[in-house]
């Protein structure tokens, strides 16, 4: 009995006080049996009255939540298996994770998930978002399309080129563009990586179809140190763009150690050299791509495929001491199909040697930007276009030579593997032979019994539209082996991007990874395929890319840490974008809820356009603790 008013007492000595009085009152009185049932009242009393004090104290005491999300399936994005949880927030920050917190807390929203997951919202580390985070559209600042797939934080500056708001100025290119993101607002948060083609221009002007001197190497590490001062998480490279494209491997090591020097936290994110046997501009017939690699091609006469370009990350890494992504991994080229195995070995024991690599794709199997307008047959054959018209009796005259025969066949073989081979390739439109529409070089090559895909080409040309090089309309289906993208979701240094910009439901064909990349990998190599389990790709979309950039607060689900999340269905998540003419523009469904430091950004279903994402600068991140 002590016990028991102990316990309703160990809050208050004064409580604890007043209530022995009372038990030593009703000893005294239970001593005189006359008053026996007058003491049962007055403990009857005594209990009531205290315990009613005590509940009410211990109801004003609780804890005050802002949201109080309860009965989800929590994915806390280390990798994890899922868990039940209730996830409470107050302010920006994920204050409690635990079972039945409805009963420790109050909240002024509480939200019931059951059947429902919640995770850590994704951290997308390549975007084309730059013209809309610095532009003056508010509404689009909301960013509708990465929303819906469940984004919370971004990038700009992809692939060697920040904004150019500022370039005008020596300093304060990086710092004004974070300023102008504070003062303007963003529906996500935003991190800055510096350009190399950006710092290349500074230094070398319009002279930079070479390599640099070591004069040019020392000044464009001035710029690199001045803009990680300025907040950039690293730089990013376009290895396929001006002005990168003319870079050399000692110029990219030289300036990764500058980064190195500033923190070794610094990562470099890469747009490949190539992704096939070639660079991106090859043809057979024109090796040096109409002279754009000038020293490159010097240096490298047999030029460079995508295991030449990973052996360079891989120095770079291994060089530096800091963190090397391969963006957007792929492989191309039908020929090529396969090679993931020799990359991700590769990558694997440079890893194990302890080099910092990661890399990132989108977990589709196409690409390109123009898969619903095919070049295959070049259009330097044509000699005699008025009009946008291509004869086809410039083809015939090439053809009457051998020599200009060969390269034209050759040409035409590597455009086709290119766009994944005979079964990728078909006619989606031709005015002239409206009865091609549908079929792939591969039907028309059983039906016409015509065994080389090359003549089944000339062939359409032949009969098909003058108005089009390849006599119709042509879209690969196919660019990417399921095997590839597959092997790389498997890995644990694989993470997704969507490559994309911020784009409405307006307009012409769309990339379905704008609206899509992140709900693609689950729906793709979770729900239909089996490949990886749900944890890993949340994982892949959070706590991985989150480790990449040193985030010292974000990626994961866990108490203290900013309260970036997500809520979804798994029954209902799906991609709407196809590569159609007619369907690629269209918004993921199954998001539920996204909060963005605190904050809803969709509410069921719903876009609050609330811009509550923040800046997110290097030195405010690294300085601030060490990641898990």
């Amino acid at each position: 009995m002590t016990r028991f008013y102990l316990s309703l007492s160990s809050e208050k000595t004064g409580f604890f006080v007043a209530r022995i009085s009372v038990f030593l009152q009703f000893q005294k009185i239970m001593l005189r049996s006359k008053q026996f049932f007058a003491a049962l009242l007055t403990l009857s009393f005594a209990i009531s009255f205290f315990g009613s004090q005590n509940l009410s104290r211990a109801s004003e005491e609780r804890e005050k939540l802002d949201v109080l999300f309860i009965n989800g399936t929590l994915i806390d994005g280390s990798g994890a298996e899922r868990v039940q949880a209730d996830v409470g927030i107050a302010g920006d920050t994920i204050h409690a994770i635990g079972q039945n917190l409805a009963e420790k807390y109050e909240a002024s929203r509480v939200i019931d998930i059951a059947g429902k997951f919640i995770a850590p919202g994704y951290i997308d580390v390549h975007t084309h978002a730059d013209r809309v985070v610095f532009g003056d559209d508010q509404e689009r600042k909301a960013a509708l399309n990465f929303l819906y797939q469940g984004i919370t934080t971004i990038n700009v500056g992809a692939d060697g080129r920040h904004w150019r708001k500022f370039d005008d100025q020596r300093e304060g290119q990086i710092s004004k563009l974070y300023d102008f993101i504070d003062e303007n607002g963003f529906g996500m948060n935003v991190f800055l990586l510096l350009g190399h083609n950006n710092i290349r221009r500074e230094v070398m002007g319009d002279d930079y179809r070479r390599f640099t001197t070591e004069a040019e190497m020392e000044e464009m590490g001035r710029w690199v140190r001045q803009f990680m001062e300025e907040g950039a998480l690293g730089m990013s490279l376009g290895l396929e763009y001006a002005s990168g494209r003319y870079s050399d491997i000692d110029e990219l090591i030289y300036l990764a150690k500058v980064l190195g020097d500033y923190d070794t936290r610094s990562v470099i994110i890469s747009h490949e050299r190539a992704t096939g046997p070639q660079h991106r501009y090859y043809i057979p017939s024109n090796h040096n791509a109409r002279g754009l690699y000038q020293d490159r091609f010097r240096k490298y006469p047999d030029g460079w495929d995508v295991i030449d370009y990973i052996k360079e990350g891989i120095e770079i890494a291994e060089s530096s001491g800091i963190v090397f992504d391969f963006t957007h991994i792929k492989i191309t080229h039908e020929s090529y199909w396969g090679k993931s195995a020799e990359v991700i070995e590769l990558i694997e024991d440079a890893r194990a040697r302890g080099a910092k690599i990661y890399a990132e794709h989108m977990p589709f199997t196409n690409s390109g930007n123009s898969p619903l307008n095919l070049s295959i047959i070049p259009g330097k054959y044509y000699t005699n276009t008025q009009g946008s018209n291509y004869p086809y009796s410039d083809l015939e005259k090439v053809l009457a030579d051998p020599d200009q025969a060969e390269w034209l066949r050759k040409d035409i073989a590597w455009q086709i593997d290119k766009h994944g081979g005979i079964h990728s390739i078909d006619i989606i439109d031709s005015d002239s032979r409206p009865d091609l529409i549908g079929k792939s070089l591969a039907d028309l090559s059983e039906e016409w019994e015509i065994p080389d895909p090359v003549d089944v080409i000339l062939e359409i040309k032949k009969t098909g539209d003058v108005g089009q090089r390849s006599g119709a309309r042509f879209r690969s289906k196919q660019t990417l082996s399921f095997e590839d993208v597959a092997n790389f979701a498997r890995t644990d240094w694989v993470g997704t991007v969507t490559d994309g910009s911020i784009v409405s439901l307006q307009g012409g064909f769309s990339q379905p990874r704008h609206f899509g990349s992140f709900p693609k990998k689950i729906e793709l190599l979770v729900k239909e395929n089996d490949v990886i389990t749900l944890e890993h790709a949340i994982r892949a979309g959070t706590g991985l890319p989150a480790k990449i950039l040193s985030l010292p607060d974000r990626g994961l689900l866990r108490e203290g840490w900013k309260a970036d999340i997500q809520v979804f269905d798994l029954d209902e998540l799906a991609v709407k974008a196809t590569w159609t003419l007619t369907d690629s523009r269209a918004y993921s469904e199954g998001i539920y809820y996204v909060m963005v430091n605190g904050e809803f950004a969709l509410d069921n279903k719903e876009p609050t356009f609330v811009l509550n994402g923040k800046s997110l600068r290097n030195q405010e991140l690294w300085n601030s603790g060490s990641t898990e």
